[in-house]
């Protein structure tokens, strides 16, 4: 609504032709199909209320991308935002901090009078001897690949730091953020943690790679001398991964997933009408039990189909080349450098998306489309600097009279 309403005033978005507008577009289309398609069955109560849900937070999550793509007016404005956004997972970061290290659970304070949780709600859980927490997230799955997709940002702004006072207040930001990862006591947050530092790594000379290692290196004993056994802990969860009960049960979903999807491929059961409160619902082959699928790509392949799930595909993968193109535009390290950490956020959002339900978790789900949209600003701010510096200096007409003829 907000974007609509926008779009009424003059100059408030910026006009031209942007890929992302057609991948959202295509996305949108394919959800709004299944649902139709869904409709052919008989939905039960809860399958409708959720498609609801699912369809307003979809729509809600495309006009955050979408605000983004054509508000960002200018790099001064990107970069503000870039920064509030290394504050909110700063914060997140702080609330997990106390979760682990005190055992005390800010969120509750943070109750909105006159509402109540919907949900079960998963702040603080413990793996081995350890709280495993989710900051303000709704799982500690979500809590860390959201720090890993965050991690890039708030490198990119400490590097590129202005001032010795404001390296200095952002390094410790991204040091703040840095600690959710062994605090999520998950492999989602170290598989996360690799690949927005490999990305990023991707535009880094061998200096700053290097550097990059000793600080780890040293973030790792420092953890390890503060809290005994918490490293432990990580490496075991993927040495022993074959006989973790979380990885066998996503699994042994696949024989039954398959079948769901072998009866309706194309266009799926319907866009979120996957629902996991013990229901039960009628199929081809029968009554089937729903249960929670922990696999984005499985997950939307159920309920959208193949042609949804090419949809999913074809919008990471344009959030990805707008920022790779970004970058290859770009005249200066420093944008370039931003351009990879954007990158950076769609790669670990994809890469992760086979450790839980992504799209059903809004923290996750609102990161990713604004980064997609934050991408597709700065991909718009660089394309027109080109085609400024392809045109050049526009030649102004002299409009004196002749001397002599007055």
């Amino acid at each position: 609504g907000w974007y609509i309403l926008h779009g009424i005033v003059p100059g408030a978005h910026r006009r031209g032709a942007s890929p992302l507008r057609f991948a959202l577009g295509a996305r949108l289309a394919t959800v709004l199909l299944s649902l139709g398609f869904g409709l052919q069955r008989a939905l039960i109560d809860g399958e409708s209320l959720a498609a609801d849900r699912f369809l307003l937070a979809t729509l809600a999550t495309m006009g955050v991308a979408l605000i983004a793509a054509d508000g960002i007016s200018s790099r001064e404005r990107l970069d503000d935002l870039g920064k509030r956004m290394t504050y909110g997972a700063a914060f997140v970061a702080l609330v997990a901090f106390f979760q682990f290290i005190v055992n005390v659970d800010l969120t509750r304070a943070m109750e909105l009078p006159g509402l109540d949780f919907n949900a079960a709600q998963y702040a603080i859980q413990t793996r081995g001897d350890f709280n495993r927490v989710a900051g303000t997230a709704s799982h500690a799955i979500e809590f860390a690949v959201v720090i890993g997709m965050m991690l890039p940002i708030a490198a990119h702004y400490a590097i590129h730091a202005r001032t010795r006072n404001e390296a200095q207040f952002r390094w410790a930001i991204l040091a703040l953020i840095a600690t959710g990862v062994p605090f999520s006591v998950s492999r989602a947050g170290i598989v996360a943690f690799g690949i927005a530092m490999i990305t990023l790594a991707m535009v880094w000379d061998g200096r700053r790679k290097l550097n990059a290692l000793v600080a780890m290196f040293l973030g790792v004993c420092v953890m390890f001398a503060t809290v005994p056994g918490l490293f432990g802990t990580i490496k075991n969860l993927f040495l022993f991964a074959g006989q973790d009960t979380s990885i066998s049960a996503r699994t042994e979903d696949y024989s039954v997933v398959g079948a769901m999807i072998a009866e309706r491929p194309w266009f799926g059961r319907g866009a979120g009408t996957w629902i996991v409160e013990g229901s039960t619902q009628a199929g081809l082959s029968g009554t089937q039990q729903y249960f929670t699928l922990d696999n984005e790509i499985l997950g939307t392949t159920v309920q959208t189909g193949y042609v949804g799930l090419t949809a999913v595909l074809i919008l990471y993968i344009t959030g990805f080349a707008l920022a790779r193109d970004a970058r290859h535009r770009a005249q200066d390290y420093e944008t370039k450098h931003l351009a990879q950490a954007l990158a950076a956020i769609t790669t670990v959002s994809l890469a992760t998306t086979v450790t839980f339900d992504s799209f059903g978790f809004p923290m996750h789900s609102g990161l990713v489309y604004l980064g997609f949209g934050v991408s597709a600003a700065l991909w718009r701010l660089e394309r027109d600097k080109q085609r400024a510096r392809d045109i050049g200096p526009v030649a102004v007409p002299d409009t004196r009279e002749p001397a002599g003829l007055s």
